[in-house]
């Protein structure tokens, strides 16, 4: 005789601390360890970072060198990225140094 699963839903609300976690379940008959299931969850969240940018000067002479940097320091998953440009043009990293 074929039975249909039986299911049961369980809820949670997921928060960063979950990420990396392992979810587990087991499934015992008669006291008796049939099997357990495994998962590792991956939690996504939004990146909560503090930043800033530093600039030697806001007014610069005609064709000279120009230099500024940015610092962050990033909690999230994916992590955050930055991008910086002078109007549309975009503006490439020439050095990243971590801390």
């Amino acid at each position: 005789v074929r039975r249909r699963p039986t299911e049961v839903k369980f809820t949670f609300r997921a928060s960063k601390e979950h990420d990396g976690k392992v979810l587990a379940c087991k499934f015992v008959q008669d006291e008796r360890l049939i099997e357990w299931k495994r998962d590792k969850l991956s939690v996504f969240y939004k990146a909560d970072f503090d930043s800033e940018v530093r600039i030697i000067k806001r007014k610069v002479r005609w064709n000279t060198t120009v230099q500024f940097s940015i610092s962050y320091s990033d909690v999230g998953n994916p992590s955050a990225k930055h991008f910086c440009r002078i109007g549309s043009r975009p503006l490439t990293d020439p050095e990243v140094r971590k801390y």
